[in-house]
């Protein structure tokens, strides 16, 4: 019979080759993850060389065709800021307003004035102006409402 010291033995030894296999494996693992996380540095250097664009490839060579470039440009910047200066900016915003509407209610639909002026007009005591270049060409468009007693009196759209 065998006893229980030889029992042990043989499990150890067979422990003793499972283990040998495992740290075998996780060797292999660990190169192979070390080599995709090379592969990968790789890639994403190659993906951020390849992306950037340097200014002077952008820009063209002669003068005349840069300077517009920028003024096209400038008048982009200027018309995303209008654009984004408040709901007034779409035409479904000022198919909202109404007669007799409120000041706050106006505020509501439209978003804050661009700028508010008294009027010379007797049936009109304050405007609310909207301007800005939506869409991009050097021109600002302009709307407005007119207010007697907080209440609209008119309106213009400027689309």
């Amino acid at each position: 019979m065998i006893s229980q010291l030889e029992l042990m033995e043989k499990r150890i030894t067979l422990l003793e080759k499972e283990n040998d296999l495992l740290e075998r494996q996780v060797s292999e693992l660990s190169k192979a993850k070390e080599e995709l996380a090379a592969e990968v540095a790789g890639i994403r250097e190659d993906v951020k060389r390849k992306t950037m664009v340097s200014l002077s490839e952008i820009l063209p060579e002669d003068e005349g065709e840069k300077k517009s470039f920028f003024q096209t440009f400038r008048r982009e910047m200027r018309s995303e800021g209008a654009r984004s200066s408040g709901p007034w900016t779409t035409p479904a915003a000022w198919n909202s307003i109404r007669k007799r509407m409120t000041t706050f209610e106006v505020r509501k639909a439209l978003g804050n004035p661009t700028r508010i002026k008294q009027s010379a007009n007797p049936a009109v005591e304050y405007v609310y102006l909207y301007e800005g270049d939506l869409d991009a060409d050097g021109k600002k468009e302009s709307g407005y409402v007119n207010f007697k007693e907080k209440r609209v009196v008119s309106f213009q759209s400027p689309h």
